[in-house]
């Protein structure tokens, strides 16, 4: 999560930044920032299983959804035309 909110962030520094970039920037920040406030201030399991997820969930879909692309591609793709 550090490293996809360093990427943006990197890459809107040096340009404008584009009109979609800002609000993943944001709640990217947010997510990370309450999973912190969660590990620090919680004291219980439950709390920081939700920090775990909170910062864990983005990534998991972005790599759910590689995953399910990269099957489709592998059952069906054989008979796709790339040109």
């Amino acid at each position: 999560m550090l490293r996809l909110i360093t990427v943006l962030a990197t890459g809107a520094s040096g340009n404008p930044i584009a009109p979609g970039t800002f609000t993943p920037l944001v709640v990217m920040i947010a997510l990370m920032l309450a999973s912190i406030a969660l590990t620090m201030f919680g004291r219980s399991a439950a709390t920081t299983a939700i920090a775990l997820a909170l910062t864990g969930g983005p990534v998991a879909v972005v790599g759910g959804g590689y995953g399910l692309f990269l099957l489709t591609m592998l059952t069906v793709g054989r008979n796709a035309r790339w040109n």
